[in-house]
């Protein structure tokens, strides 16, 4: 081999492994494009709610349980706001004692409907809450749950003695189907009722003067606000407590009375000052029962789309890049 030819020879080398180290530097690239665009592709299309409702009771609480966020001032009417039960839309079912009526408010404290009058058969209406399709109204001077229909028309009652002469705060529980009670006579108890007002059970909680009840559906728990100690505390299906934190009277509004649950916050109505008040909920525990009787009230969730056209093109070239790279390590 002469030496023009070595020359020769040695330069075809080096282009054919330049130009191999240059496929092969490509490869990589794509092969880099082609994960991130399916990583990010795929991440874009899970779907979680806004409130990261899946995992929000585990994950990260924004402060400790029961953290004030704001007080709203209720309508400005004559009379005296006292229930907050969630409608399963976003807003709250409140009662007023004074005339008796009941409204659906947002939770900025504006009236979304009503005033629906529940006179003449409820007086002292303070409890209300829904139940296959109607309304479950606490009638305090009457010692009797009035029920209504969607429309507020009246349909029955039933009487809550002996258990309780002054039925306060009710709400119900998607695991059983029954309502629940608060005993605002100093009984210091909750008794459940199937929906035609059979007794079911009672079950003792702490305090000293029960008022609200609510239904937390992603924790599993029952929420109730005892006005004689300003307290907030939830409890299990057994009616064990587990968490509690202060009341409106501690967050600068004065007692409360009723209370609702949405998503991961707790409202109070803050009846002394006519507000609502507001509480983070997010750190608070799960009943430890709660995968065998709850399913969470998730927002509706979107299907899992398909990987775009640049995420397939993309994707093909990632699997392009690991064969050239095969084949560029057998040769």
């Amino acid at each position: 081999m002469n030496l023009f030819t070595f020359h020769v020879l040695s330069s075809r080398e080096k282009k054919k492994n330049n130009l191999k180290v240059s496929i092969m530097n490509f490869q990589k690239i794509i092969l880099i494009a082609g994960i991130v665009a399916a990583a990010s592709a795929a991440a874009q299309s899970m779907t979680d709610d806004p409130n990261n409702a899946v995992f929000s009771v585990s994950q990260e609480p924004r402060g400790s349980v029961g953290a004030f966020i704001e007080a709203v001032p209720l309508p400005d009417t004559d009379g005296l706001f006292v229930n907050a039960e969630s409608d399963g839309s976003g807003n709250l079912l409140t009662t007023e004692i004074t005339n008796d009526d009941a409204y659906i408010i947002g939770t900025d404290g504006v009236v979304q409907s009503g005033p629906f009058s529940l006179l003449p058969e409820s007086e002292g209406s303070i409890g209300a809450t829904f139940l296959n399709a109607n309304i479950y109204v606490t009638d305090t001077l009457g010692g009797q749950v009035d029920i209504y229909n969607a429309s507020y028309a009246y349909q029955s009652s039933f009487a809550t003695a002996p258990d309780s002469t002054f039925p306060e705060g009710i709400t119900t529980a998607p695991f059983s189907g029954n309502l629940y009670v608060v005993d605002g006579d100093g009984g210091d108890i909750v008794i459940e009722y199937d929906p035609s007002g059979t007794l079911v059970d009672t079950y003792p909680i702490n305090g000293s003067s029960p008022d609200g009840i609510a239904f937390d559906n992603l924790r599993c728990v029952f929420w109730i606000y005892d006005s004689g100690t300003d307290t907030v505390r939830s409890y299990d299906s057994t009616f064990t407590q587990i968490d509690t934190f202060p009341g409106t009277g501690a967050s600068g509004q004065g007692n409360g009375e009723g209370l609702g649950v949405i998503d991961n916050i707790l409202y109070v109505v803050a009846s002394g000052s006519n507000q609502l008040v507001s509480f983070d909920i997010t750190g608070a525990t799960r009943a430890a029962n709660a995968d065998q009787l709850c399913i969470p009230d998730l927002p509706e969730s979107q299907p899992v789309p398909a990987l775009n056209a640049m995420g397939l093109l993309l994707l093909s070239l990632m699997m392009l890049g690991v064969a050239f790279m095969v084949r560029a390590r057998m040769t």
